[in-house]
Formats: structure tokens, sequence, C-alpha cells
């Protein structure tokens, strides 16, 4: 969980590029002509100083988006800790969340944003039929196996 300052104030405005900038969350680069979402905002604790801001990706955007949703779905809760996104979701994955999602239809079967942030689809959101898939294919790999005995081979741990 996070223990976010409340914001006061957030303003979000979908810009074009002038120069190349970076998205806070992913590092790619957002290139020149290239949309992006500016997010600025005030705190509490922000009293008298500028306002924060930060630049992301509209795919960036867009899951972050979808994860505040997400949250506050399963936790009655969400807060936005920009560069944390794949921490938040680990965090999710780790605490049962992203499981109650999945049985909830916030998220889909082999939800591509989850693929893209964790790398691949965690085995703990896997159906019966693909663990016994892959459980069959590593047995069956040449590489994990034991290759057969040879006829005369020694046995060093036989009784005969």
């Amino acid at each position: 969980m996070c223990d976010c300052v409340p914001v006061v104030f957030k303003s979000e405005k979908v810009r074009e590029a002038r120069k190349e900038y970076r998205c806070i969350e992913c590092q790619r680069t957002i290139p020149v002509g290239a949309r992006y979402s500016y997010q600025a905002w005030k705190t509490v604790e922000d009293v008298g100083r500028g306002m924060s801001y930060v630049r992301l990706c509209l795919q960036c955007a867009a899951d972050w988006e979808r994860l505040l949703k997400i949250e506050e779905a399963v936790r009655g809760e969400s807060c936005c800790c920009y560069t944390f996104f794949r921490d938040e979701l680990e965090e999710m994955l780790e605490l049962g969340e992203l499981e109650m999602a999945l049985k909830l239809g916030l998220i889909e079967d082999h939800d591509e944003m989850i693929i893209r942030w964790l790398d691949e689809w965690p085995e703990c959101l896997m159906s019966e039929e693909e663990l016994a898939t892959i459980a069959a294919r590593e047995f069956n790999d040449p590489l994990t196996t034991l290759p057969p005995e040879l006829p005369g081979q020694l046995h060093l741990f036989s009784d005969s």
C-alpha cells in the first residue's frame, strides 16, 4: 500500500511533443511530434511551491488509468506513484489482488498490460489446463529428462 499525500489539484492534458522527452514510467523516448500525457498536480504539502508534473507515453498513461480503476475496485482505494507501476503490479500479484481482479472480470485472461509489465503471464493466474501443459512440456523436454540407461552401465548405488 502507498502512503501518498492527498492530491488537492490535478490536471491531465494530451500534448504534442515539441522536443524529445522520456516517459517517466517505461523510460522510452517520446519523439518530437508524438502525443503524450502531461500530468500536473499539487498536494497539501506543496502549498507555496510549484506543481509537480510528469510526462508519460500514451500507453503508460492508459496502463496507469486502468491499474487505478482495478485498485479502486479491489482495494477500495487507489494511489498513483509514478515510476513504480511494475512494483505496484507485483505487490497486487503477491497479495492475490490480480487473481481477484481476474475473477471479477477486471482483467482478462492473459491480459496484455500484465504481460507487458511482468514479461509473462504469472503462473498463479494460469488455468489448470495451462499448468498441466507446461508440466507435460517440461517433463517431456529432452534437456530436462535423464538419458535412458545404457546396457551394461555401471550402477554405483545398486545392491547387485
